[in-house]
């Protein structure tokens, strides 16, 4: 979705951010790239919670089922209304955080999630 577009480009504010390249829609509906950034950070977060403090997702977990139909969708929203360097730099740590909290993990460990328990292999964030 962002192939083509340099990352100057598409974290650049101004006046007409609405046409900016983070504010492109891509094909789901109603999400811009900065949704999908957003939807890849919070994962990414999600995952670090599950992989470094079980009791916390867990309790996560609880609060998703809420507001399931809406959970996914509020969590992309707050994150595409941040500022466009401020949500790279957040998906860029959340992504470089549980690289390395998975790099210490024993082989064949598996986490909590939202469904069925994840692999190393599952969780880890692709570079």
């Amino acid at each position: 979705m962002i192939c083509g577009t340099r990352a100057r480009t598409w974290t650049s504010w101004c006046p007409a951010w609405p046409t900016t390249p983070g504010r492109r829609q891509t094909p789901a509906q109603g999400w811009t790239i900065a949704h999908q950034i957003a939807h890849l950070a919070w994962t990414d977060g999600q995952s670090l919670l599950a992989v470094t403090d079980p009791d916390a997702f867990a309790r996560e977990v609880a609060n998703a089922m809420t507001s399931l139909d809406t959970y996914v969708d509020e969590a992309a929203e707050q994150g595409a209304a941040l500022p466009p360097p401020e949500l790279l730099a957040r998906w860029r740590s959340s992504r470089a955080q549980l690289a390395a909290a998975l790099t210490a993990q024993p082989p064949g460990a598996r986490f909590p999630w939202y469904g069925t328990a994840m692999s190393t292999a599952s969780v880890l964030p692709v570079a």
